[in-house]
């Protein structure tokens, strides 16, 4: 039986997602450190999400649910935060795996460094081909501050926060894409990220995560890289690599969505504040290629 205050508690906003729950809910049932409650919030799903969690609420009583309005995930996962019992709150999404030893990889680091508010850990992509690595895992393990994230961010959701920590800056609710960027570099600016190295989640990637919507991933980007300089005070060196960086992510996500054009306009926005390089270059390359001749002279 959990303790009434367990050290901590799993938050997962769901939103339709009745065919990726099970898989994701036996992967955090199954962790070896048992001292933690699951609470998910469904974001006024219309599918069969709620049926699903009375029939788990009955399998474990470590699991809690709440049923809400459908308001987006921000709003969704700060409704966790604040009905959260446990000491840590460890953000998991609803279509990615937990390896079984990911509560208790972040336990011992707490045990080892008491004083951090913010904890990691590393991740892996599950797709069509197999296992692949992300950008997280070339870096290496300790402590980061904001400047690890003017170029995007690497850790995604998998953050665990100490609840006690004062002035957390929550999720901002009026985004639903970039808003765990957002929440890393407000709170970095104080504090810093403890990256564990080890890996230990594992990203599911399909066609119905956000990132395949090229057309609303670039508009989210800019819009939170406006938010981002409008709520922190960087240096005009910091800015140009944030933007310089932006302009990167948005040339490659018009050059996805067979937008050529406008993939070699952004390119060439980021090579003038990010400096030329052969990486740019090669990118840049690419783009005015196009996906066909690149493709062609793949085979």
């Amino acid at each position: 039986m959990p303790a009434p205050t367990p050290l901590f508690s799993v938050v997962i906003p769901a939103y339709n997602r009745a065919d990726f729950l099970p898989q994701v809910l036996e992967t955090i049932l199954a962790q070896t450190y048992a001292d933690f409650e699951l609470l998910l919030i469904d974001d006024g799903s219309t599918d069969d999400t709620l049926q699903l969690m009375q029939q788990w609420l009955r399998r474990d009583e470590r699991i809690r649910y709440h049923r809400k309005k459908n308001e987006e995930r921000s709003i969704a996962r700060n409704t966790g935060f604040l009905l959260a019992k446990g000491r840590y709150v460890v953000f998991h999404d609803s279509d990615d795996l937990m390896k079984p030893n990911h509560l208790a990889t972040l336990a011992r680091a707490i045990t080892e460094n008491p004083d951090v508010c913010f904890l990691a850990t590393k991740f892996v992509l599950q797709t069509d081909e197999g296992i692949a690595e992300d950008e997280i895992n070339q870096l290496a393990g300790g402590r980061y501050d904001y400047r690890l994230f003017l170029s995007g961010n690497p850790v995604g959701i998998f953050v665990c926060v100490r609840k006690e920590c004062p002035d957390i800056h929550l999720f901002p609710p009026q985004f639903n894409f970039c808003e765990d960027w957002i929440f890393h570099l407000l709170n970095y600016r104080r504090r810093q990220l403890l990256l564990i190295d080890e890996v230990t989640n594992v990203v599911v990637v399909h066609n119905n995560r956000s990132m395949t919507n090229h057309s609303h991933v670039i508009a989210g980007r800019i819009a939170a890289t406006e938010f981002i300089i409008s709520q922190t005070t960087l240096s005009e060196q910091e800015k140009a690599l944030l933007w310089g960086n932006t302009y990167r992510f948005c040339a490659i996500h018009s050059y996805l969505d067979h937008r050529y054009r406008d993939s070699i306009r952004y390119m060439l926005q980021a090579i003038r504040l990010l400096g030329i390089n052969w990486p740019q270059l090669t990118l840049l390359a690419k783009f005015l290629m196009g996906r066909k001749v690149v493709l062609w002279l793949k085979k």
